[in-house]
């Protein structure tokens, strides 16, 4: 007798919804397509690492998700079982200083084919040889099923699983309470616009130095806040000094603080409202009251005007050395597009500070204006972090103002 096992079916989240839509307007458009590099020390068993990756799907439904719209909504179909196709490159023959970038590009040409979102799976992994005893992993999903704490939970959890069986060990992993499925109606959607053509997107550096990056995680203990508040408040700052007077950020900053939800993955971030009150003589303190204000009020799921321009603002969590030394980064390869307007990405770095990029649409802000923003971020939070010594929130700089466009 065979049986037939059918998938579990669920209401898609809103955040599901708008990524969806757009997916149905621009089919080629490939900017949420998210990738993450896995340096893999020593020589890698393939058969175990497929194994490990059929282990990852069983244990994150969101892996096993696709979509399917039905009596005018949409649903998540997810699948009892998965296995995630494997492709192998092999760089090692090239001269060493050229195999890492052999590979990314590698990578870069796989995170430009879009996904159906009807279809599984919406994972794809490439192993690449890099040298007889180093490989890169890549691992490129779609933003309908991770942010980018889901891709650092995946990269992790990878690891400790193919250390683990690598040794002949069982692997020990905390347990899943809930999958993404039992907690959709906790996250609002972004107010992706109108149908738009999508732009290309572009990326410029970041640097914040470590005796910075100290005096930020100082001011957070002091204001007993976390970093990544900080971070926002003078993203937001940064925002409003170049023209961003109406404006909403997606974070990921606090849609898994205090809610068991560390290791789940999916698509969860907040909506939050640029928080500024022009004119006013402040202190950062002022600012990072009002910060954490909008992110506590972001579960109200307020209409929002689609055309308002959105910035986005990631905190990336260290993870320099995962099981088995491996290594990962979540910012080295780019899928050519941007997700929106403006978004400020960012990691602990191994010296202390923090690194990242500003990613935005070349055909809504021109490179050079981009690049004062980045050189920019660090002067102004440190004289954000100057708390005896308040400022009036009105300085403006010449900039190309943020168009109200519609936009993906």
């Amino acid at each position: 007798m065979t049986l037939c096992m059918r998938s579990t079916v669920r209401p898609a989240s809103a955040i599901q919804l708008r990524l969806w839509q757009h997916a149905q307007r621009h089919p080629t458009d490939p900017s949420y397509n998210e990738t993450l590099e896995l340096c893999m020390p020593g020589h890698v068993d393939e058969t175990r690492l497929r194994q490990c990756l059929t282990a990852l799907t069983a244990r994150h439904a969101a892996l096993r998700t696709v979509f399917v719209w039905q009596d005018d909504a949409l649903w998540q179909h997810i699948e009892p079982a998965l296995g995630v196709p494997l492709t192998a490159e092999d760089v090692s023959a090239l001269p060493t200083g050229e195999r890492v970038p052999a590979a990314r590009r590698l990578a870069l040409a796989l995170a430009r084919v879009p996904f159906d979102l009807g279809r599984t799976p919406l994972v794809r992994v490439l192993l690449v040889r890099t040298a007889p005893d180093a490989h890169r992993l890549y691992i490129t999903l779609h933003h309908a099923i991770c942010d980018a704490r889901s891709r650092y939970n995946l990269a992790h959890e990878l690891a400790i699983f193919y250390d683990a069986r690598t040794r002949g060990l069982s692997p020990v992993l905390p347990p899943l309470p809930v999958q993404y499925t039992d907690i959709v109606d906790l996250h609002p959607a972004p107010p992706l616009g109108a149908p738009s053509t999508p732009s290309a997107g572009a990326r410029q550096p970041v640097r914040i130095p470590p005796t910075l990056a100290d005096a930020a995680r100082a001011l957070a203990a002091a204001e007993r806040t976390t970093v990544g508040t900080v971070l926002l408040a003078a993203w937001h700052t940064l925002l409003y000094q170049y023209g961003w007077d109406d404006a909403t950020t997606a974070t990921i900053a606090s849609p898994r603080i205090g809610r068991g939800h560390a290791h789940v993955v999916g698509p969860m971030f907040d909506v939050v409202p640029v928080a500024t009150r022009p004119g006013d003589v402040l202190s950062f303190s002022d600012l990072l009251t009002d910060t954490r204000a909008a992110l506590v009020q972001t579960g109200d799921d307020a209409e929002r005007d689609p055309s308002t321009p959105t910035a986005g603002f990631h905190l990336i969590p260290a993870a320099p050395r995962l099981a088995g030394k491996f290594s990962v980064d979540l910012l080295a390869v780019s899928n050519g597009g941007a997700k929106h307007d403006l978004q400020l990405v960012l990691q602990d770095d191994a010296e202390g500070g923090f690194s990242g990029h500003i990613e935005y649409r070349t055909a809504a802000h021109a490179a050079d204006t981009v690049t004062r923003m980045a050189t920019g971020l660090a002067p102004l939070l440190s004289r954000l972090a100057d708390e005896p010594r308040p400022f009036i929130l009105t300085d403006r700089f010449p900039a190309q103002p943020p168009a109200a466009h519609a936009h993906a």
